[in-house]
């Protein structure tokens, strides 16, 4: 309902500035997107601080196991020791277990509420263990290792990647940068643009090459590690 709304207003308002019905489509379609596009970044944050949780998370299963305390125990502690957002996981979890579910399906519905490969790594190992036996908290010492070893490979990739990011930025800003510099030294010159179908056809050109150009730098720049 919000993103309708900021569609329908922010088409309405683009389209009379800039007298274009296809411009007021364009903007509808952008507001329509931009809820989207922030639950989708505010996901993409949560899942990340879960990751950089989830080593220290093993730690405390691990000491809880080693002290004698049972897994649920192990879980329940790591609910009330670790910060948000990874203890309301485990919390739903040992509610699980509480409440009578298995530790299979407990642990499969936390790695389906936090689908990572790290999650993943930490619920195949338990599985594991408790079908074919083991220590356990050795186990979870090599979980705990290899996930923080994989984290500091990933800092290093971004490191690495950072002056592609940067170069991504300046060319997404120059236009606008050419732009308002345009507007500045020559206000007679960018009026006669907007003013002629072919401008528009250039000025709509340009956006979505630029926006082109944008994702094309970020998947080059990405790297999954």
């Amino acid at each position: 309902m919000n993103s309708l709304l900021l569609a329908v207003v922010g088409g309405v308002i683009a389209g009379a500035l800039l007298h274009s019905g296809i411009a007021g489509l364009g903007a509808a379609a952008l507001c329509f997107a931009v809820p989207y596009l922030r639950l989708s970044m505010q996901r993409r944050r949560r899942m990340e601080k879960i990751e950089e949780q989830i080593p220290d998370a093993i730690d405390i299963i691990k000491r809880a196991l080693r002290a004698g305390h049972p897994f649920n125990a192990a879980i329940k502690l790591v609910a009330d020791d670790m910060s948000q957002p990874i203890a309301k996981e485990f919390e739903l979890t040992f509610s699980d277990l509480n409440y009578g579910n298995d530790v299979r399906r407990a642990l499969l519905g936390l790695l389906n509420r936090v689908p990572s490969v790290t999650v993943m790594a930490l619920v195949t190992s338990v599985l594991v263990q408790r079908e074919s036996g083991g220590n356990l908290a050795e186990i979870l010492d090599q979980i705990a290792k290899v996930v923080r070893g994989r984290f500091k490979f990933e800092r290093k990739v971004r490191t690495l990647s950072a002056e592609g990011k940067v170069s991504a930025w300046v060319l997404s800003l120059v236009p606008v940068g050419l732009t308002a510099m345009l507007s500045i030294a020559s206000p007679n010159y960018l009026p006669i643009l907007l003013k002629v179908p072919v401008g528009h056809k250039l000025i709509y050109a340009s956006v979505a090459l630029a926006i082109l150009g944008i994702f094309w730098i970020r998947r080059i720049i990405r790297i999954e590690v």
